[in-house]
């Protein structure tokens, strides 16, 4: 028997809930559950064999971007899951810090469209590494890298990345597939 509404339920209880799936994955269950429990393992291991989330649209957005990046910044949910419980959420997910060690995290959500692709969410992005992430999926980049801001971070860049002047076969496969991105321009 599924409990449809886990508002009333014991926090004790819970985990064993989650543990056994005995309540569906609605936008305001998981965020009672986060709320009373946090994002705890019971709940990280649910969402990650059943990553449909129930979200009904009247939901409201403010709500809905927090638990999106809520969910995003957890990084004992695979990738995959990570990307596909936030698409259900919002349109766009906030770039953070949290993302900068995670270059698959952050070229996931790029090819889900749900990074900005623009100089800001470029710059909130924390690493080298996550950035170099985000230039090789953009579309716009090379439109906004020299004009903006972030173009003093992009010479750090690719000072880090030894970028070439020419891209030979020997430095793709020293640098792998990232660094095949800065040759496409």
């Amino acid at each position: 028997m599924l409990i449809r509404d886990i508002n009333a339920v014991p926090a004790t209880l819970l985990p064993v809930l989650a543990e056994s799936h005995r309540f569906p994955l609605t936008f305001a269950n998981v965020t009672n559950y986060i709320a009373v429990r946090s994002l705890d393992a019971p709940l990280i291991e649910y969402l990650a064999a059943s990553p449909t989330l129930a979200v009904p649209p009247e939901t409201d957005v403010t709500a809905r971007i927090t638990l999106a990046a809520r969910l995003v910044s957890e990084d004992e949910l695979d990738v995959a899951a990570r990307v596909t419980l936030a698409g259900q959420l919002v349109d766009t997910v906030p770039a953070s810090r949290s993302m900068g060690d995670e270059a698959d995290l952050v070229t996931a959500l790029m090819n889900a469209g749900l990074l900005d692709d623009s100089a800001s969410t470029f710059q909130a992005l924390a690493t080298a590494h996550a950035q170099e992430a985000f230039v090789v999926e953009s579309q716009t980049a090379p439109d906004w890298i020299v004009s903006s801001n972030a173009s003093a971070t992009f010479v750090a860049l690719t000072a880090l990345s030894e970028f070439p002047q020419s891209c030979s076969s020997e430095f793709l496969r020293s640098r792998g597939k990232v660094s095949a991105g800065w040759c496409r321009w």
